[in-house]
């Protein structure tokens, strides 16, 4: 994306969510610490997000981490870098992996939980080579 793209897209991004958790001025600098004229600029689009910024926004704003650092880094650098890191980064991941997780994020109603039990035993037989879950060995 070019430079004002990615900015746009940002701004975008922390808006919706910032109304699909609805937020509040008071509640954000609460969960992050930033000042109101640092609230204002990032949901206008007057701030870059820093890097720095990733953790206390994702946090916040319930957006995963990951993504907000890869459009922070495409933001102060370029989209051929912070693809460059994604796949470096994203190595110990395989491509089927990273096809599961997305599905699950999809299909996440909210904030993704930690599995149940049932849950567990579900994936486990969905993968298992042989049909037989692996869950009592």
């Amino acid at each position: 994306m070019a430079g004002y793209e990615i900015n746009a897209f940002i701004t975008a991004l922390i808006n919706r969510r910032w109304d699909e958790v609805g937020m509040d001025y008071c509640a954000f600098r609460q969960l992050t610490g930033f000042k109101p004229a640092r609230i204002s600029k990032l949901l206008d689009g007057g701030a870059f997000l820093r890097p720095e910024w990733v953790d206390a926004i994702a946090n916040a704003l319930q957006i995963d981490r990951l993504e907000l650092t890869l459009l922070s880094i495409e933001q102060h650098l370029d989209a051929e870098t912070a693809r460059f890191l994604q796949d470096r980064l994203a190595s110990v991941i395989s491509g089927p992996e990273w096809q599961w997780l997305g599905l699950i994020r999809v299909v996440s109603v909210d904030q993704v939980r930690e599995p149940s039990t049932l849950q567990r035993r579900v994936i486990e037989a969905l993968l298992a080579e042989d049909g037989e879950s692996s869950a009592g060995d």
